[in-house]
């Protein structure tokens, strides 16, 4: 087995760097859900305003499959590079853009309009990045470590719901529940920025891919991958298989139990907001050790042990996390 350069160290750090930066800011959003609905919804019905506010994160998740298109198909004509630092950039700017909006008590109705587009644009950014990032860190790897490389990138969800919820944790310990609701809330937002100049930076570093040069090289970059993709009956069924038979359940597993679990906690069972967050970050640390366990074991057992050894993941870990499979060429013919 191939050991891992420092050329490709430096691919997983700076890929996966933005990666985390935007599961940071997705996530960011859903550890704040149960504040936004009464700072950007009608106040008069608080389970309203928060059903709103949960359908506004949800949102961003229907966008996701359009971005994915989006940018999959401009990274197959264009390289990963370029695309890399518009999603990332994309996706700073409206997280930074959610720290300074106004409230619904400042603007009104216009507060939670301008959140919705806000969210989606982030889910539009997001959509672009993971897959992208996905192929990209699978050209790069050395034989027989794909499914370690991956399973790194997926640590960065994780990572983000972590980082996110301890410094809600750390701000709601510091200021006052008024000083929070006020101003607090902004403060994962704002500190986004300083996490985006930091992405961009090494992300400019970045090469294209050895795979993507070799193409260029030959000669043989599609023209348009997303009308091949789309067109060819068997890769449909194939992704069909993929969204519906395996990423659709550790999704639902992911944000079931790490995203709507703080808000159920906070909301239905009462607990103390700092508790509530202590203990989902509690939950997500275990999924640290068993995401790249299941990576090395998905490069040492045949693909049908590997997602059973994913679902396994989901299960002890509850919550679970998003499977990303990494892309086969064969299969997927947009990487």
């Amino acid at each position: 087995m191939q050991e891992i350069t420092v050329t490709q160290r430096k691919v997983i750090l700076a890929a996966c760097f933005g990666t985390f930066l935007e599961w940071y800011d997705f996530l960011t959003f859903a550890s704040l859900a149960t504040y936004f609905g009464v700072l950007f919804f009608p106040p008069e019905n608080p389970t309203a305003a928060l059903l709103m506010s949960l359908a506004t994160f949800g949102v961003g998740m229907v966008v996701r499959p359009l971005g994915s298109a989006l940018f999959g198909s401009l990274a197959d004509k264009f390289g990963r590079r370029p695309i890399f630092i518009a999603t990332i950039s994309l996706m700073g700017m409206t997280t930074f853009l959610v720290g300074v909006l106004p409230t619904y008590a400042q603007i009104g109705i216009l507060a939670p309009l301008l959140l919705l587009l806000l969210r989606l644009l982030q889910g539009f950014a997001v959509g672009g990045e993971i897959g992208g990032v996905a192929v990209y860190l699978t050209e790069h790897a050395p034989q027989g470590r794909r499914g370690f490389y991956t399973s790194v990138l997926q640590l960065m969800g994780p990572l983000g719901i972590l980082v996110s919820t301890l410094q809600i944790v750390l701000l709601q310990a510091f200021l006052s529940d008024a000083d929070f609701h006020g101003w607090g809330w902004r403060v994962p937002f704002l500190f986004s920025a300083l996490l985006l100049f930091i992405s961009i930076k090494t992300r400019m570093s970045l090469e294209e891919s050895p795979v993507f040069r070799q193409l260029q090289a030959a000669g043989t970059v599609s023209k348009a991958p997303l009308r091949e993709c789309l067109g060819d009956r068997r890769t449909l069924g194939r992704m069909a298989l993929l969204f519906f038979c395996i990423s659709a359940g550790g999704s639902l597993l992911f944000f079931s139990s790490q995203v709507y679990a703080n808000v159920f906690l906070k909301s239905v069972v009462r607990l103390d907001a700092q508790l509530a967050s202590t203990l989902v970050m509690a939950s997500t640390l275990l999924l640290f050790p068993l995401t790249v366990f299941c990576g090395w074991l998905s490069d040492k057992a045949p693909c049908c042990q590997r997602s059973y050894g994913k679902r396994c993941q989901s299960l002890l870990a509850t919550p679970g996390q998003p499977d990303h499979e990494p892309p086969d060429r064969e299969a997927h013919p947009r990487a």
